[in-house]
């Protein structure tokens, strides 16, 4: 499944690459995330529930920086695995073009999937990766924005609040790549420091 998607932030690109590579901001980022970690060899390992077909699915990720030349491009490989609903693979670029104090953040994201037989059709997990792309991106817009107006770095990042204060920028089926493509950038990102 390929998905594309845009967001536009109110910080500079090197304030976003700053953001990115601090990994309790990207964490918080992440919808359900309860652990990211640094590994070595520019890799990151992260604990995360989603929801798939209407039931919660704990995934293990692990997440390395294919390539990168900050703070204008990156891009991350990386594998999601789920004892309960299979695994997702990724390839996730992601591009930050300059836009005087603010940035256009662009990415696109290919996944592939090996669903569970169990799951009601491969699509609920291409399905669930799509939502969960999308709400990680509006967070990290989000949180991003709030730091450039200076609200506190602790403040909580509600899903809905975050949705309404960043409109979207991508259909319904580009939610799960999109988190996938998301938690690659930023953990390869996070990687590298």
């Amino acid at each position: 499944m390929h998905l594309e998607g845009t967001r536009r932030l109110a910080s500079p690109p090197e304030a976003v690459c700053a953001a990115a590579n601090e990994l309790e901001f990207v964490r918080r980022c992440l919808p359900g995330c309860e652990r990211l970690e640094r590994l070595p060899d520019d890799r990151l390992a992260a604990t995360l529930h989603v929801a798939v077909d209407g039931r919660d699915a704990p995934f293990v990720g692990t997440f390395r920086l294919a390539r990168i030349d900050p703070p204008n491009e990156w891009q991350i490989e990386g594998q999601c695995e789920s004892t309960t609903t299979g695994s997702v693979r990724g390839h996730c670029i992601i591009r930050l073009t300059g836009e005087g104090n603010a940035t256009g953040l662009a990415y696109a994201v290919d996944v592939t999937d090996d669903a569970t037989p169990a799951l009601s059709g491969a699509s609920a997990l291409l399905a669930a990766a799509h939502a969960y792309v999308d709400d990680a991106m509006t967070r990290f817009a989000f949180a991003i924005n709030q730091r450039a107006e200076g609200v506190r770095p602790g403040a909580p990042l509600a899903g809905k609040d975050a949705h309404a204060a960043v409109r979207r920028s991508l259909p319904p089926m580009a939610w799960v790549p999109g988190l996938i493509a998301v938690v690659l950038a930023m953990l390869i990102i996070v990687a590298r420091l």
